[in-house]
This record gives structure tokens, sequence and C-alpha cells, in this order.
């Protein structure tokens, strides 16, 4: 099964080249918070205070096995059970988040290596990622919608992008499904850039 997970706008899900809805508001919340942890067990509590920030209600635990019984109805195998916890299982092109970062860094050492025009191109390939702002259409009070502090447990070598960039004049349209893996900006032709 290949995914396509999309948190750099609006959070999107693509299976197998195919959009599909992940569900209401919460469950995207849930499966924004598994996607940011990806590969990594999230326990319920931290998923909780991801999901509703820090007020989670006392069915929490509750809520998150129902989300997750049905985000699992889509991904399969790829999200796993674990003690009191969760993992979502994405190869690194699979999240947009991850491409985003892999281009951007790509981006800077060809800065640093004196290659502008390389850089241009891989740096507006990785901005072409962006969709509109992080988290977008989140509900209120998710810890998702935003960055994630160092202080809340996440780990500080994950750094989350803002949700006030890129800037208006620079969003992006999402790319089809079944595209390929490079963006396309709106209105451009193959490639957005």
């Amino acid at each position: 099964m290949e995914l396509q997970i999309r948190l750099l706008g609006t959070v999107e899900l693509c299976v197998d080249g195919q959009a599909v809805t992940p569900g209401a508001a919460k469950r995207r919340a849930v499966l924004a918070g598994l996607a940011i942890e990806a590969n990594h067990s999230v326990p319920l509590p931290r998923l909780a205070q991801m999901v509703w920030s820090d007020h989670p209600p006392t069915s929490a635990k509750a809520n998150l096995r129902t989300h997750a019984a049905g985000l699992r109805r889509t991904l399969g195998d790829r999200l796993v059970a674990r003690p009191q916890a969760y993992e979502l299982r994405l190869a690194p092109h699979e999240l947009d988040v991850t491409e985003f970062q892999r281009l951007a860094g790509e981006g800077r050492a060809l800065l640093a290596s004196a290659d502008p025009a390389g850089a241009i191109e891989t740096l507006s390939t990785a901005l072409a990622w962006w969709r509109g702002p992080s988290g977008d259409a989140l509900p209120r009070g998710t810890a998702t919608g935003g960055p994630p502090s160092t202080s809340s447990g996440c780990r500080s070598s994950r750094s989350w992008p803002r949700r006030d960039w890129p800037p208006v004049s620079t969003r992006t349209c999402s790319p089809s499904c079944a595209g390929t893996s490079r963006p396309t900006r709106c209105g451009s032709g193959p490639g957005g850039i």
C-alpha cells in the first residue's frame, strides 16, 4: 500500500493514488499527530495532548481508540497498536513534511557549495510542497495544528514548519495523488515551478 500524507496545508491522505477522506476533524488530528511522530510509538496520553491540547476529555483514550480503528480501516497494517500507544509506519517520501525538510536541506547544501541555480530549483521544489498553513482545517485547540513545543516532549530533532509560512503569494494547490512526487503550483504546468 502506497500512502501520501500531507500536513503542509489542509490534512490530506492518499492511498494507492486515490484521495481518501480520513474522517471528521478529530480523526484528521489523530492522523496528523501520528504522522508527525511516524515510525515511533505515540503513547495515548501524548496523542491525547496533541489532539485536545491541554484539555483532553475524560473519554480521550476511548475516543482515540475509536479514531484509530477508523483510520486502521483505511491504513491497514500501517497503523500498529502497541500497549497504550499507536505507531504509524511511513516511508520518508510518504510524508510531505519529510520531503520538504529533505529538499530544503539539499537546497541549503547546494547554496553552500556555490550552486545557486541548483539551490533555487531545489528550494523552489521544497517550497512547492506548501499548500497553505500547516495543519489547516484541524480543530481549534489541537496541538497538531501548529508547532509542537519541545517542552511537551516532542523530539527536538523534528522541526515543525510554521503555520504562517509560506506567504499567501507562494501557496500551492495540492498535487494529484496519482501525480508525481513533485507538487504543482496553482495555475502552472507540470512541475509547478
